[in-house]
């Protein structure tokens, strides 16, 4: 893992449109976040270490709109669009599976379910992931370590508001 890529470039007005990449995230208590079985069940966090379960493909888009892909290729889904648990067992993007990255600096971040509440680390970590708080503390932020940049411009995953037809 290279602890040298940093995640700011890719994110804020700066950033690059549809970057996808591959990451790990960190909870509050340093486990790393996982999508059990690689996917298709509950998300959490509480891995000492991070192998195919715990690395994410992540697709940027604009205005900082991220989709979070687990190992088995679905898609992380904070249900009911944010209020309740999340899981990896979508195979579409759409609202639910959409999330604003927030840059918290010194490559954390927090991310903002569609319904505006922030994914949280139940105890800072070692239990399940939810999509229920209202506001950014230690457990709603998680350390974002890219292992590598699979494109700086990939048309594979394009978020559009299925609603109104428009991109994201």
């Amino acid at each position: 893992m290279n602890d040298s890529l940093l995640v700011s470039p890719l994110i804020g007005p700066n950033a690059t449109v549809k970057t996808k990449v591959k990451c790990t995230l960190k909870a509050y208590n340093g486990q790393y976040v996982c999508a059990e079985g690689g996917g298709g069940r509950e998300v959490v966090a509480n891995r000492n270490e991070a192998a195919g379960w715990e690395i994410f493909t992540l697709y940027y888009a604009k205005d900082n709109k991220v989709a979070l892909q687990a190992n088995n290729g679905q898609y992380i889904c904070a249900e009911g669009g944010g209020g309740r648990e999340v899981v990896a067992n979508r195979n579409i993007v759409s609202d639910w599976e959409t999330f604003t990255l927030v840059d918290m600096g010194n490559n954390s971040v927090a991310l903002q379910a569609w319904n505006g509440q922030y994914v949280c680390a139940e105890g800072g970590g070692g239990r399940e992931i939810v999509a229920n708080r209202n506001a950014i503390a230690g457990w709603e932020t998680f350390r974002m370590n890219i292992i590598e940049t699979i494109s700086s411009v990939d048309s594979s995953l394009i978020l559009v508001d299925i609603k109104s037809s428009t991109l994201l």
